[in-house]
């Protein structure tokens, strides 16, 4: 029986252990290790002795190469199996392009192999990949393989790519301190979901920003018909603070003085359904409107725990997605009044 060396997790552990179980039985095994890539050209040779060790995965998004290769007859690969109904089955295969026919073939072929075996089936591994927190929109394969064309490094911690707050006014210094958005992780600049103009968030110096992402109307529905939002939602998360305390997060958006109110869709501790609500400053919690000769600036008063953090727990996090709003012109309406 062979078996390869440090080709997947434990595997010679695995090995030694069906030999035991085999010499159980009253089967004779010489066991026989042998380095991985030397292994593979054995096997490629039909050089292996009549039992071997291996492990099969698809990195194509179906079976059909992975199965062909290890169970397509004497001229395949890695195949030391020879199945006319296989062979049929991978042929049918190879040539149908309809989705549906596709998987009924497949079904038919998992019929066969449990009713005739090729391999000795013993466990599906699981793989455990611990991934840094700068490391963004990273998804583990069950395949083996790494697909990195969509993952990217966030070194601020933020959320929002490197390349994406490098968009942001003044050459990628969203809040004109003269660092770029880019290396302060208390800053974040992106193009808002409503016309794509930049908005930037900037917290104390001692917190951080997280997960910040901008966002349509959470509930088109029901908003209030009197306001709209053209810098559409912002959602973040402020980290850092001790649990109960309050936080002052500004909002700077291009100038906009039709802008004279802030909205929050979620719960709040009078009613934990998520609801409309509008978020002025009380005093203790909400949003003050400031316009600048050169922009406006919204001034978010937050506390954990209190009406404006959106998990409503004082936990050291505070969670707020809501959307600066115009308020609604007065309108005249002229009116005939009749005397009795």
């Amino acid at each position: 029986m062979a078996c390869p060396l440090g080709a997947y997790t434990d595997f010679e552990q695995v090995c030694q252990s069906v030999a035991e179980d085999l010499e159980d039985a009253g089967i004779d095994v010489t066991l026989v290790m042998t380095e991985s890539g030397e292994y593979w050209d054995l096997e490629a040779q039909k050089r292996l002795p009549p039992l071997f060790g291996d492990s099969w995965s698809a990195s194509g998004g179906e079976a059909w190469r992975r199965l062909q290769d290890a169970l397509g007859g004497w001229e395949a690969p890695y195949s030391a199996w020879s199945d006319p109904v296989l062979d049929g089955l991978l042929d049918a295969l190879s040539a149908e392009m309809d989705q549906q026919e596709r998987a009924a073939l497949y079904g038919q072929l998992q019929e066969h192999m449990r009713q005739d075996p090729p391999f000795i089936y013993l466990y599906e591994p699981f793989a455990f990949e611990a991934i840094d927190v700068q490391v963004q929109n990273y998804r583990p394969r069950p395949s083996e393989d790494y697909y990195l064309m969509d993952t990217w490094l966030d070194l601020d911690g933020d959320g929002v790519p490197q390349d994406v707050e490098d968009g942001a006014p003044n050459g990628g210094d969203g809040n004109a301190d003269g660092v770029p958005d880019r290396d302060q992780d208390y800053v974040a600049s992106l193009p808002n979901a409503a016309d794509g103009r930049y908005v930037t968030l900037e917290s104390p110096q001692d917190t951080q920003i997280s997960d910040v992402r901008t966002l349509a109307n959470p509930s088109p529905g029901d908003a209030p018909a009197t306001a709209t939002f053209p810098f559409g939602f912002v959602a973040f998360e402020i980290v850092g603070i001790a649990p109960g305390s309050p936080v002052t997060v500004t909002l700077s958006l291009p100038l906009d003085p039709e802008l004279g109110t802030y909205w929050r869709y979620g719960p709040t501790p009078d009613d934990p359904s998520d609801h409309w609500y509008r978020f002025l400053f009380d005093g203790t919690t909400g949003a003050e409107i400031v316009h600048d000769p050169e922009r406006t600036r919204v001034i978010l008063h937050l506390t954990d725990g209190l009406r404006g953090d959106g998990d409503l727990v004082g936990n050291g996090q505070i969670v707020e997605p809501g959307a600066p709003a115009t308020v609604p012109e007065t309108v005249y309406l002229p009116l005939i009044t009749r005397r009795p």
